[in-house]
């Protein structure tokens, strides 16, 4: 807590912005000067300003808490009406340094203004006043108050902080039988955030209802950024023309998502996730390096994905090439095995494959195998006919065989995959069966070559840095969404082995950030994942892609993945007959999947800390978020 308040000390920048009304209830602009700002509107005859005599810009400036900052918000009816006279204060919502949440300005309302209603929303508190009779013409109201403090908070959560005052008038005579002060104004307006431009991001859903995005007090960094400018991704928004929401069967684009957004599953989370979607200012420098931004995690930190050096002005100007990559080669150098697949992997089954000559007996099949001594025995067998263009349709309840007429054998092959022409098939030994070596394969005993050339960077150029990084998961799904000939069980030997990733991309086109398996869940810590990374980095999962705006085979080259070079992610897509593929980003942006030995590029996906201090920027190239290393 003491560090918590030495941070809240320093000097904040306020600003405080007063923006003045004359309704007819539609937006026509939004000012975000520091000085008074004033957008008009009408309701009847009505003309009005909202004027503070005694504040100037400076006032906000260099601010420690408790300091009186001048200033008086007053409405002046400058019309031939009189008017009733509102006042809207919006005030963020803080962690405060004792460790409690509340609004960051004091202030005390003055006699003669009443407070009408509040309401929280997306990180702030808007209180909505009215003055207590009608303004005559050339008339002003007395201040709503004088000065404005600021609570003990901590200032790297967010050093520039706005407090928005709004003003309203609305015509008060000749107004319908019944109508009240209160009444009229929540007829013509809102007391709610949804209402008040540019606070909170209002996406709507298709009953034309407003979704609004939450906005933890506690988010810190990057991530409090991301929030204050994030849509539901479920609804209709500034570059979302649907009002179902973002469709991930389609690339980003202008009608399809640009920008930031929440995912909407996520809204009630402790930690909800904001991702970036197609072409984004989510430039970020860190540790001499630049970064794009990818979106935030469950405990509040920022996944980053590696976008090369800065130039010599110190930008992250690059956007396509080699320069983006730390290095191309293999997601693994063989390939021989289903275990490849893995950013880590385990035992190794070899697959092996024989010609249809091979199989011109009459064989016997089993649907399983007993195991005793040193013996395989096939149970519930059938025999073949010994002419492979007749047999090798009708394996797909009996995949075990010793390759003999007999019922056998020391060692036995599981057939699981069959043309007319050849056969694959692994031997299994020692009393396995089919699912104890795929469970064996998919487990973490080695480093594939992608994961030990990161580890291997990481270790020489972030190692310094790895107090500012967090350990979250990179996810490796390797969860199995069609066995195909894989399955002893009825498995059809004419279908491939499919990882739930590719029905994800490519049959559902529902992205997900969850991950199944605990094997799968990377992490340099055992409480939160697998306990198997020597350093908390990854790749991009393909999940990740989807949400940042790429489709299968489509191509994409406005979003911010896209780098005209082919690079991997951590997602296995099949167990094509023979060969482990994994997914790719291709030269054009769009996604697909290839064998593991190919050479692609390598580009690091670290996470920073949720406590990360953004030290200056707004995420452009030119100006990318800075993070603070002292």
């Amino acid at each position: 807590m003491n560090n918590m308040k030495k941070k809240s000390k320093k000097f904040l920048k306020i600003i405080l912005i007063v923006i003045a009304f004359i309704i007819t209830g539609t937006i026509i602009a939004y000012l975000t000067d520091s000085d008074t700002a004033t957008n008009v509107f009408t309701v009847g005859s009505v003309k009005i300003t909202l004027t503070e005599p005694n504040w100037n810009s400076s006032n906000g400036q260099n601010v420690v808490p408790g300091q009186p900052i001048s200033k008086d918000p007053r409405i002046n009816n400058t019309g031939n009406n009189p008017a009733y006279v509102y006042i809207k204060v919006v005030n963020p919502i803080v962690e405060l340094a004792n460790g409690t949440t509340g609004v960051l300005f004091n202030y005390t309302a003055k006699s003669g203004w009443t407070q009408l209603a509040q309401e929280e929303q997306c990180g702030y508190r808007a209180t909505t006043y009215y003055y207590n009779t009608a303004l005559n013409p050339s008339n002003s109201t007395t201040t709503i108050f004088d000065s404005v403090t600021i609570n003990d908070y901590d200032a790297d959560t967010d050093p520039n902080q706005v407090l928005d005052i709004y003003g309203y008038g609305i015509q008060s005579t000749n107004l319908q039988s019944g109508s009240t002060i209160t009444s009229i104004f929540t007829d013509a307006f809102t007391t709610s955030l949804s209402d008040t431009i540019g606070l909170c991001p209002i996406a709507l859903d298709c009953d034309n209802n407003s979704l609004i995005t939450t906005m933890p007090v506690y988010l810190k960094g990057l991530a409090r950024i991301m929030a204050k400018n994030a849509y539901l991704d479920n609804g209709k928004s500034e570059y979302v023309s649907s009002c179902s929401g973002v469709d991930f069967n389609s690339i980003s684009s202008d009608t399809n998502g640009k920008g930031i957004y929440e995912i909407a599953s996520t809204k009630n989370d402790t930690y909800p996730i904001y991702y970036y979607r197609g072409a984004v200012d989510n430039n970020v420098k860190f540790a001499g390096f630049c970064w794009k931004a990818i979106r935030t995690t469950d405990t509040g930190g920022v996944k980053l994905i590696y976008n090369g050096a800065p130039d010599n002005d110190g930008y992250c100007t690059t956007t396509t090439g080699t320069n983006t990559q730390t290095s191309t080669y293999s997601f693994n150098a063989n390939y021989t095995s289903l275990t490849y697949i893995g950013y880590m992997y385990g035992t190794i089954h070899n697959n092996y494959a024989l010609s249809s000559s091979s199989f011109e007996q009459s064989y016997v099949y089993g649907k399983d195998v007993t195991y005793s001594g040193d013996t395989y025995t096939l149970i519930d067998t059938m025999t073949s006919t010994g002419t492979w263009a007749t047999d090798y349709n009708t394996l797909n309840n009996n995949h075990y065989t010793c390759r003999t007429t007999g019922t056998t054998c020391t060692s036995v092959y599981y057939i699981y995959y069959t043309t007319s022409e050849d056969i694959n098939y692994i031997t299994l030994t020692n009393g396995k069966k089919v699912e104890d070596v795929i469970e064996e394969m998919l487990t973490n005993t080695r480093n594939s070559a992608v994961k030990s050339s990161i580890d291997n960077w990481y270790n020489v150029r972030l190692s310094s840095y790895t107090n500012y990084i967090e350990d979250t998961i990179y996810c490796n799904d390797r969860s199995i969404s069609r066995l195909g000939g894989w399955n002893p069980n009825g498995g059809n030997t004419r279908e491939i082995l499919y990882f739930s990733p590719h029905d994800r991309l490519w049959e559902n086109h529902i992205p997900s950030l969850s991950c199944s398996r605990l094997l799968d869940r990377f992490t340099v810590s055992s409480t939160i994942g697998n306990g198997a990374l020597t350093y908390p980095v990854g790749l991009i999962t393909i999940d990740e892609v989807m949400y940042a705006g790429g489709v299968e085979q489509a191509s994409n080259n406005t979003y911010y993945l896209y780098t005209n070079q082919l690079y991997w992610t951590m997602s296995p897509s099949v167990f094509n007959i023979r060969i482990p593929h994994e997914f790719y980003i291709n030269s054009n942006g769009g996604i697909n999947y290839t064998n593991v030995r190919n050479s692609y590029g390598y580009r690091p996906v670290i996470s920073l800390k949720s406590t990360d201090v953004v030290a200056s920027g707004d995420g452009t190239q030119t100006n990318p978020y800075v993070i603070s290393t002292n």
